[in-house]
């Protein structure tokens, strides 16, 4: 053994036993937010992961994202057509002709199938010819004021914050009628409110942009200075905001494109998890800066380290934004801070990862030629598991929605195509990844049932007929909410919150209560026709009479008797006969356990029985209600029994439903 090898071997025992120890001292872990958990107290159970092929982006988004690449690559050749000879500098003739060849990255990898991939470099490759085009229109602009002794402003700033306007204004007035919907939207005024910051840095501070190039260690001359935020920093970051109010754009277009999905968190728990989110972005970027403080990082050029300095300054203003805003009221705003808060949220999970990397003891021990071949290495076996996790985001975000929401596949996808690319392709997959695994996790927590009822029920937990409509009920409410509601939007029907939920618990009963076969598929087929029944007859009892929403445990004043005319005892709904038909102490169980959505311990303190006494007297007011629905409706409402004539009768029936509900919106009755 020789004693190189053992003083190499000590030198890393030393290493490993210092980082060891000044982790655990300075408490290094970083914070997480379960959004879920954050509204109901309990985090949701973990789901099996997704295989890669069921995250996969839907054809409509594959055909979005290109057209945005066909379209960049376009006008990537329109203004790479204006860099000719007559550039002037030698170095920015070098550049422009380096822009202008013909086959791209972007193009090199849309022909090998990487569409994903190709729409990133895409991106980066327009921004670039766009800064190019912006630095000589600004060169040539100074040269032409210094000429004339000109003293008029040529600067695009004006024009740009007017875009951010626009945008702004834009995303005001789009309906939240899905989750995803709901999480580009809150993307996208995330996005709006950084780029704000990022206009203001350059036309208000740009001191603050030089002493970040200062810090990064590439200086600018006093004397150059002005010339410089001119000539350099405007074209490069007027090129940024336009090109990502597009992409924006891009990802609210493919969000609408998914099914409706009912958005169940209200205003006051959506500031709740933004919240969340801003405080754990606040202790992990203080975490990060711990780190940097105590532990010397490699040195990775000034370019890097000017995109840290900015990304934190950004992050920084959003979350001082968050803070300043959280009290203010309205959904738009609440949809705002969500964005701006995931985004730091997401932002510093993804900083410190790339700094545990940078802190392992192989970088550390490497020489400079190597540490970025290490640093590869490492960052491979994080996206390993960063891919685990965002799979089993994903597929908690799919059992609630039944679909995995565009924004999460397309982050996704783009991560693994890049995983197959160069050094900074994986370091940006990594970061994707993350932005993945987080919009997944809130779109779980935006699109599930409340405690209780977050997991659908299957039919071998019932052994009884009172345990099979329990059974029924819960796989009803879990699985068909989202349904209910989409149901409601291509019908262009809106309801309140308050109003939605009673029409269709009340549904939910009924069917469950009044189906024959409630073993098969059957009840999950009716449920949507008998929810529209409920929503017509509402329609009509409440809404043009000014009623009040009845409750599903209403009784009828006295029952009709059987030899009243059909007007008449229809005036008495199905669902109120046969919960006139039940005690009052029925009625009472069935009220905590389906409309408060009590448990049956939470209802036997209640009550002051047991919590075995309370499910036993659950299970019998269902027997007893769907009793009462056999004795009322002898044929229910299962269409198992109906001769085939009656099918035709009934699609009838529905298109006469659907012209009555628009005349009556004609006349002035909408569903508001």
């Amino acid at each position: 053994m020789s004693t190189s090898w053992v003083g190499s071997f000590l030198l890393r025992v030393v290493v490993v036993v210092a980082l060891f120890f000044s982790v655990r001292a300075s408490a290094q872990v970083p914070k997480f937010v379960d959004p879920y958990e954050v509204i109901y107290g309990k985090p949701q159970l973990i789901q099996r992961a997704l295989t890669p092929d069921r995250l996969t982006p839907s054809s409509a988004s594959l055909a979005l994202v290109q057209a945005r690449t066909e379209s960049m690559l376009a006008r990537l050749g329109s203004v790479a057509a204006t860099f000719g000879p007559g550039i002037g500098n030698d170095k920015l003739q070098r550049w422009a002709t380096s822009i202008k060849r013909e086959n791209t990255e972007a193009a090199q990898l849309r022909e090998r199938g990487k569409p994903y991939a190709a729409w990133d470099k895409a991106i980066d490759d327009y921004l670039e010819a766009e800064f190019l085009s912006g630095l000589v229109e600004a060169i040539v602009n100074s040269a032409v004021q210094t000429h004339t002794a000109g003293t008029g402003s040529t600067s695009r700033l004006s024009e740009v914050r007017a875009r951010l306007n626009t945008f702004y204004t834009h995303l005001g007035v789009v309906p939240v009628n899905s989750v995803s919907v709901a999480l580009a939207l809150s993307e996208a005024y995330g996005a709006w409110v950084e780029l704000t910051s990022l206009h203001n840095l350059v036309e208000n501070r740009p001191a603050q942009l030089l002493a970040m190039l200062q810090l990064s260690g590439a200086p600018v001359a006093p004397g150059k200075q002005g010339e410089f935020i001119r000539e350099v920093m405007e074209p490069v970051f007027i090129s940024i905001i336009q090109c990502y109010i597009e992409e924006a754009e891009l990802a609210l277009q493919a969000s609408q494109a998914d099914i409706a999905t009912l958005v169940r968190p209200d205003e006051a728990e959506l500031r709740k998890i933004a919240r969340a989110y801003a405080e754990a972005a606040r202790e992990n970027r203080q975490l990060a800066q711990r780190q940097k403080e105590a532990h010397s990082l490699p040195d990775r050029g000034s370019e890097r380290q000017f995109a840290g300095y900015l990304d934190y300054k950004l992050n920084q203003e959003g979350l001082s934004f968050e803070e300043q805003h959280r009290d203010e009221k309205g959904m738009a705003g609440a949809l705002l801070l969500l964005g701006i808060s995931r985004s730091a949220y997401s932002s510093s999970l993804a900083e410190l990862i790339e700094i545990q990397v940078q802190l392992d003891p192989a970088v550390t021990l490497a020489s400079t030629a190597l540490a970025e071949n290490e640093m590869d290495r490492l960052r491979k076996n994080r996206i390993v598991d960063a891919e685990q996790r965002t799979r089993e985001a994903a597929a908690q975000a799919r059992s609630v929605l039944g679909h995995v929401p565009a924004l999460v596949s397309l982050n996704y996808a783009q991560a693994q195509e890049l995983t197959d690319g160069s050094i900074e392709d994986r370091e940006k997959a990594l970061t994707e990844l993350m932005e993945s695994r987080t919009l997944a996790e809130l779109a779980a927590a935006l699109g599930a049932p409340p405690l209780g009822a977050s997991t659908p029920i299957d039919d071998s937990l019932a052994s009884s007929p009172s345990d099979f409509i329990r059974v029924c009920i819960g796989r009803l409410r879990f699985a068909m909410e989202g349904p209910a509601y989409g149901l409601l939007q291509k019908r262009s029907i809106s309801l309140s919150r308050q109003e939605f939920r009673e029409l269709f618990m009340n549904a939910v009963v009924q069917t469950c209560t009044s189906a024959r076969d409630l073993t098969s598929s059957m009840p999950r087929s009716l449920f949507l026709e008998v929810f529209y029944n409920e929503v017509m007859t509402w329609f009509r009892e409440v809404k043009i009479h000014e009623h009040a929403m009845p409750k599903l445990t209403d009784v009828c004043a006295t029952l009709p008797r059987p030899d009243q005319e059909l007007l008449e005892r229809q005036s008495c709904t199905l669902t109120q006969q046969a919960m006139s038909m039940l005690s009052e102490e029925d009625r009472q169980i069935l009220e905590l356990n389906l409309i408060q959505e009590l448990s049956y311990e939470e209802i036997g303190q209640r009550i002051g029985i047991t919590k075995a006494a309370a499910e036993k007297r659950g299970q019998r007011a269902l027997a007893k209600l769907r009793a009462a629905y056999k004795q009322l409706d002898p044929f229910s409402v299962s269409l198992w029994f109906y001769p085939q004539r009656w099918l035709g009768e009934l699609d009838r029936l529905a298109s006469i439903r659907t012209d009555s509900l628009k005349v009556l919106a004609n006349q002035g009755f909408a569903l508001n």
